[in-house]
């Protein structure tokens, strides 16, 4: 009895260990899908930062090109005399050139800089790109740096409602169980009834112990002298015509204290209502 235990209990325990592995492995997967997510949203900012700039670049290039087309005659004289367009001499347009064409190197630099795959267009300078992965460098190396205590306390939570909620189910199954078991009893009457069985070849008395809707067990010393297994019967309670309470069925228990039948009727008619 102690072996048994003692093999049941330490196979509980693998089995909790196992469920430890798992679940430590699980919380890695779901921590590693974190940082992936986290970084995939740092790169589809990036994407939308390096749209919006284009977009805001191919307007101030239009913009210039619509500026510089509407330069006045003086304003292209006092260019060839090297005056300089942001000079309050030029006109109103003239003077927005210079603002216009330094937005625009602005734009170029920026998405030189953040543009994935792109070379910094300025040294010393870091893109949206470059700072995400250093975030998600640094958020690895303190998920491997911090993740045993971390993981650990997650894990135990875990394993503790899972047994819970794995006894809960054994207790409810068990319940069932318990109930089955006892429907099972419910549907059996234990009546004795003075019987007699005919067989193929021999024809003796016994008195039933179990009745159910589906068979009967007999009480008969030596029945195994007067029947054998598959041997179809008609057991009839004894005193009574042959007509009633008479039902015919099939040995399927046989030994050396009883008979047990296999009724081949839906209802049987030995069992008391």
């Amino acid at each position: 009895m102690n072996t048994e235990a003692t093999k049941n209990q330490k196979i509980k325990l693998a089995s909790i260990e196992q469920m430890r592995t798992d679940l430590a492995k699980e919380w890695l997967e779901q921590e590693q899908e974190h940082l992936s997510q986290v970084f995939l949203s740092a790169l589809k900012a990036v994407m939308t930062h390096c749209e919006a700039l284009r977009a805001e670049l191919a307007e101030q290039q239009l913009l210039e090109q619509q500026t510089q087309a509407h330069l006045t005659l003086a304003d292209k004289l006092r260019l060839k005399l090297g005056v300089a367009l942001a000079s309050p001499s030029m006109s109103a347009q003239a003077q927005q050139l210079p603002v216009i064409r330094q937005r625009i190197t602005a734009l170029e630099v920026e998405l030189a800089l953040n543009s994935p795959g792109a070379k910094p267009a300025v040294s010393g300078q870091s893109s949206m790109l470059s700072r995400a992965n250093a975030e998600n460098d640094a958020a690895i190396k303190q998920l491997l740096a911090q993740g045993n205590m971390q993981r650990a306390a997650w894990v135990e939570a875990r394993l503790q409602s899972l047994l819970i909620e794995e006894h809960k189910q054994l207790t409810e199954a068990r319940r069932i169980g318990a109930l089955d078991s006892v429907a099972r009893k419910a549907l059996r009457s234990s009546i004795e009834l003075n019987v007699s069985i005919q067989g193929e070849h021999s024809s003796v008395n016994g008195i039933t112990r179990d009745i159910s809707d589906t068979g009967v067990f007999v009480e008969l010393l030596d029945a195994h002298k007067s029947f054998s297994e598959g041997e179809l019967l008609t057991v009839q309670v004894s005193d009574l015509p042959s007509q009633a309470n008479s039902v015919q069925g099939v040995a399927v228990r046989v030994g050396t204290n009883g008979l047990g039948v296999n009724l081949l009727c839906s209802k049987n008619p030995l069992k008391p209502e």
